[in-house]
């Protein structure tokens, strides 16, 4: 029985060492050691060599223990980096000093200038261009010519470009919808990156459609959430947590300049890849799931505290500003009624005082 428990614990702990050890921070320390081998004089190859030299001669104690030693390190810098995370996420969203916040903003403003106008002008092309399209003619059964059939060769050509030109208009719609949903609509809310304003317009569909406060209502919505969408979440959070330190170890990755050149190029590369290839897209996947948890469940809060649910969507925002006011300072709606269910089965009702 204890060799078994030994067994469960070693196979643990040897998981957890390992998710600690094969992450961005690995990569980061090789790539320290692969700029202090490149400053040699001697050139790589002769520091190898010394290095090489230098590691035979101690004991195989000592060897051991400087193993270990690069090891711990390695770990309890991804530890640290774990730590970090939601300072790095803040600090990526665009949290930073007023002056700062304030240079960048009125880009994102124009973005979202810009995106309004091409879709604007890209629903008007569209609408016209499928006006325009034309309709090929059924052909006949009758028997007919050969220059009627390439007439209606012609024609059905023309068609097929007509409606590849319909298309492409349509593609430019949706891309510019598609910006218009990562860019807060109220210019107070923008923030001065993409990752920041892609969370924030997350945040405030919630706000806009029902009336709820993410930043209020979400730790008791999650309370009431089934298992299987926590799960979904969780893993679309990790992921985005990932990716922040992934995009912090590029970023510190710039240290290592100072043996090498070519780390400041890698570095760069290295933290643009990260930011739109994995950051981006996995913000977008959260923010997604988050929207999706409040337009599915959000009847479960006005359920948990014994409010009565809206009656049509026409008040449902004034219903969810007041659940959020109850939530966050504790004052009930004006004239609102907790409804209860007994355990028999029949609700009854008891007005506050």
């Amino acid at each position: 029985m204890i060799g078994k428990f030994w067994e469960t614990f070693a196979g643990k702990a040897t998981e957890q060492w390992m998710a600690r050890l094969l992450t961005p921070a690995l990569l980061f320390w090789l790539g320290g050691l692969a700029a202090w081998t490149w400053s040699s004089p001697r050139g790589v190859t002769a520091r190898l060599d010394e290095i090489g030299r230098q590691a035979t001669r101690l004991p195989v104690t000592q060897q051991l223990a400087l193993l270990l030693g690069a090891l711990l390190a390695v770990a309890l810098s991804a530890v640290f980096a774990e730590r970090i995370t939601p300072s790095i996420l803040r600090t990526l969203e665009g949290y930073w000093p007023r002056p700062f916040h304030r240079l960048f903003v009125p880009w994102h403003f124009y973005r979202r200038l810009r995106a309004q106008r091409a879709a604007q002008a890209a629903a008007a092309a569209a609408a016209s261009a499928l006006e325009a399209v034309p309709r090929p003619a059924v052909p006949s059964p009758a028997p007919v010519g050969m220059r009627a059939l390439a007439a209606d060769a012609r024609a059905a050509r023309r068609a097929c470009r007509a409606r590849e030109g319909t298309a492409r208009v349509q593609r430019r719609l949706i891309r510019a919808q598609l910006t218009l949903r990562t860019i807060p609509a109220d210019f107070d809310l923008l923030m001065p990156t993409r990752l920041g304003n892609l969370l924030r317009a997350v945040e405030s569909r919630p706000r806009d459609r029902f009336g709820l406060d993410v930043a209020v209502c979400w730790p008791y919505l999650w309370l009431l959430l089934d298992e299987a969408t926590k799960a979904e979440v969780v893993t679309a959070r990790s992921r985005l947590d990932t990716a922040a330190r992934a995009w912090l170890w590029s970023a510190v990755f710039v240290l290592w300049t100072f043996w090498a050149w070519w780390a400041l190029p890698v570095a760069i590369t290295a933290g643009v890849l990260v930011y739109r290839v994995s950051l981006l897209p996995s913000a977008g996947v959260y923010g997604t799931l988050v929207e999706a948890a409040f337009t599915l469940n959000r009847h479960r809060l006005y359920e948990a505290v014994h409010l009565p649910p809206p009656a049509d969507p026409a008040e449902e925002r004034a219903r969810g500003k007041d659940l959020t006011a109850y939530l966050w300072r504790g004052v009930p709606p004006q004239g609102a009624a907790f409804h209860y269910v007994s355990p028999e089965g029949p609700s009854g009702e008891r007005r506050l005082t």
